[in-house]
């Protein structure tokens, strides 16, 4: 089986710029097991024969490589933290410096319902000083079929599970394709494929400057292998202001090596701020 992944994760990377190299074996093995038990195919070579004659079969398995299970406000206590404590101290703190732009990055975004999220929480908080603010939320994905459907900003009902019912009242409108994003919330988000391993970026092209007062990670460096995990942070250390933050997954922590860079103030939903 390594063989086969071997040549399938060499020719992603030639036709879509990819690097699978830095993902658990285990994670790969395992979805391509998925993929032919679905196909129906129960040799490895006759798999690895419609891989390379069905061209859309390289991103069904990016797709499910991605594992892209979101919803909007997931893991409520790490939105109540955003709401209450992490948003509030950094637009103050803002105010304080005389300064109006807030930035962010979600990496590994998925369809959109976690930078829709922080939006929304920041289209709140602002109220009626929004308009004097300049909010940039860069949200990035290597899942190009998610990343349309986010750009659409229409969700099923599932999505919603975790929403307040008044930000449901005010943000969502019922559609025939499932609930409507309100236009000024996803005006806020701007999406772009980037693949968080490719050594030629550090940061989302679209943010020029490179740098965020916060970045979201989560649930996603569970995916890679520890030197493809420690890539990952170093690009966060890199683009990270001062006092910033940077949440990770309930289940993913930083490297000790790398933790010198950060102060950590809550280690059960591993969020970080910088020094």
């Amino acid at each position: 089986m390594l063989l086969i992944v071997e040549d399938i994760t060499k020719e992603i990377k030639q036709r879509y710029d990819v690097d699978l190299n830095s993902y658990a074996n285990k994670l790969l093995i395992s979805t391509i097991n998925k993929r032919m038990f679905k196909l129906d195919f129960t040799m490895q070579q006759t798999y690895l024969d419609f891989f390379h004659t069905d061209p859309d079969e390289a991103v069904v398995l990016l797709q499910q490589i991605g594992v892209n299970v979101s919803s909007f406000f997931r893991n409520p206590m790490v939105y109540s933290i955003l709401e209450q404590r992490i948003l509030p101290e950094l637009i103050e703190r803002k105010r304080k410096q005389g300064l109006n732009e807030i930035r962010i990055w979600s990496a590994g975004c998925a369809s959109g319902e976690e930078p829709y999220s922080i939006a929304i929480l920041i289209h709140q908080l602002l109220k009626k000083s929004f308009k004097q603010w300049r909010i940039h939320i860069f949200a990035t994905d290597i899942d190009r079929e998610s990343l349309n459907q986010a750009v659409q900003g229409t969700f099923s009902r599932d999505r919603l599970q975790d929403t307040r019912l008044g930000i449901y009242d005010a943000y969502f409108t019922r559609v025939d394709a499932g609930y409507s994003l309100a236009p000024e919330v996803r005006q806020m988000v701007n999406f772009s494929f980037e693949d968080l391993l490719s050594s030629g970026k550090v940061a989302p092209a679209a943010s020029i400057f490179g740098s965020f007062d916060l970045i979201l990670c989560r649930n996603v460096l569970i995916y890679f292998n520890k030197s493809a995990q420690k890539v990952a942070i170093q690009k966060f250390i890199k683009t990270l202001t001062s006092k910033s933050y940077l949440i990770l997954g309930e289940s993913e922590c930083i490297d000790k090596n790398l933790k010198s860079a950060f102060m950590e103030i809550d280690i059960i939903n591993r969020i970080y701020k910088t020094k």
